[in-house]
């Protein structure tokens, strides 16, 4: 099991992440969700050993991820920009990782290469966005590292690409037992996919939780009025408005008792989806 505590990330005077502790048990998928710029990239480059960090550990097995070497081959990263491969070319890349990974199933990556004609002599950066990003997500999988770190994953893939990619991930997991961490904006994606939410805001990651646990800590409502309202309290979010019909977020008992107060004359309780969870959290109305 992968185990983070106390994790701290702090560059020159500016605090990316504070105090992050949590575990990566088998076979999960954990969504990581923040506003853009929270540190998601940088969380993930330090639990996989690419960026030191300011205070506390990430140890495999109680192995030290940035202190013991060998411990780096349970994990994998996908990052979310090719600039971390240069100009390495197909060959060279599934070199590097089959000579670091002792379970590598080369003959899995050499087979999806041939099936779509992808010449191992190419660089990694003349691909197309969506045929690299594809190609490091079957890297991924054939490193067989039971922790999958990725960073925005479908970004570039067209619908098919992405859905067949969505099915292979969920047969991966319960194949092989998995554990997966997640850093997307895709929250339709993320729904149905994940066990647990982790969000990080203004430098905090807060513990994960159930999917379940996360939704039922909000409330979601339609509520019709004679004369709409002015809400103007800090746990209830608008997310829209048609006519005198409102549909809004309430994250907490006294958010749902001031919307009592308001008197719609009709109010209907709706599914709380995880877009709705994301806006709830990080600001109602904001730019995902």
């Amino acid at each position: 099991m992968l185990t983070v505590s106390h994790l701290t990330k702090q560059i020159d005077s500016k605090m990316i992440y504070e105090n992050a502790s949590f575990t990566l048990p088998a076979g999960t998928i954990t969504a990581l969700i923040g506003r853009n710029g929270a540190g998601k990239t940088t969380l993930l480059k330090t639990l996989v050993g690419a960026l030191e960090p300011s205070r506390g550990k990430v140890e495999w097995n109680q192995q030290s991820i940035h202190h013991v070497p060998a411990a780096r081959q349970h994990l994998f990263l996908v990052p979310d920009s090719l600039g971390v491969y240069r100009q390495m070319t197909l060959g060279e890349l599934i070199g590097f990782y089959h000579a670091f990974y002792p379970n590598f199933e080369r003959t899995f990556i050499e087979n999806y290469c041939r099936s779509l004609n992808l010449d191992r002599g190419r660089r990694v950066t003349s691909l197309s966005k969506g045929q690299a990003q594809l190609f490091l997500l079957q890297l991924a999988f054939a490193t067989n590292a039971p922790v999958l770190l990725l960073d925005e994953p479908t970004d570039g893939l067209d619908r098919i690409n992405k859905r067949n990619y969505l099915k292979q991930l969920v047969t991966l997991l319960a194949e092989r037992q998995t554990a997966v961490l997640i850093a997307s904006h895709q929250l339709e994606e993320l729904d149905s996919l994940a066990d647990r939410i982790m969000t990080i805001e203004q430098h905090l990651v807060k513990e994960p939780q159930t999917l379940e646990d996360a939704k039922s800590s909000m409330q979601k409502w339609q509520l019709a009025y004679e004369t709409v309202p002015e809400f103007q309290h800090h746990d209830v979010h608008v997310l829209s408005q048609t006519g005198r019909v409102v549909t809004l977020i309430v994250r907490s008992e006294a958010g749902a008792a001031y919307v009592d107060k308001t008197n719609p004359l009709l109010k209907d309780a709706l599914p709380v989806q995880l877009e709705d969870y994301f806006l709830g959290t990080f600001g109602g109305d904001q730019h995902v």
